[in-house]
């Protein structure tokens, strides 16, 4: 039987739910990319910027939502600049680190099957962002993960502990 996703505590599927927060603008996906694929490094915005494609302002609009979320930390600051890295203890970390490994075993078909460039406007705080299908598809498989996650980490009594 397929689970639904969890919705959020205002019981929206929408804007308020965790997956949408974490992946709902394509910037925040494309930081979290270079985050999860260089997890071992410490970064700046203009590395970060530099690996994804990203404006600065993107990375602006985005990096503060990150550290609330605790998916980035701030190491310091060096010459100058703000370095982050990715916090590998965060178990939403670790669930997306998991995602994006499995998602790279299929890289070839998901690039192949979706060639398509139709994309689904997302407006959120008057900032528009566009999710692509395939990152859509990434989105629905990750809230049926977490809700997987949550359901297992709640006792028999439907309470948590």
């Amino acid at each position: 039987m397929v689970q639904e996703p969890a919705r959020s505590a205002k019981g929206t599927y929408g804007e308020d739910s965790p997956l949408v927060r974490v992946l709902g603008h394509e910037g925040r996906a494309k930081i979290l990319d270079v985050f999860l694929g260089k997890h071992y490094t410490e970064l700046t915005a203009a590395d970060v910027t530099r690996l994804s494609g990203i404006a600065r302002s993107t990375f602006t609009r985005n990096v503060e939502e990150l550290l609330e979320l605790d998916l980035i930390e701030e190491t310091g600051k060096y010459d100058g600049s703000q370095h982050y890295k990715l916090n590998k203890d965060n178990p939403v970390t670790k669930i997306l680190a998991d995602t994006q490994h499995k998602l790279l075993e299929h890289d070839e078909q998901i690039i192949n099957n979706s060639s398509s460039h139709r994309t689904v406007s997302i407006q959120r705080d008057s900032h528009e962002d566009e999710m692509t299908e395939s990152q859509e598809s990434l989105a629905e498989k990750l809230a049926h993960k977490l809700a997987d996650d949550q359901s297992a980490d709640m006792p028999q009594n439907g309470h948590p502990a």
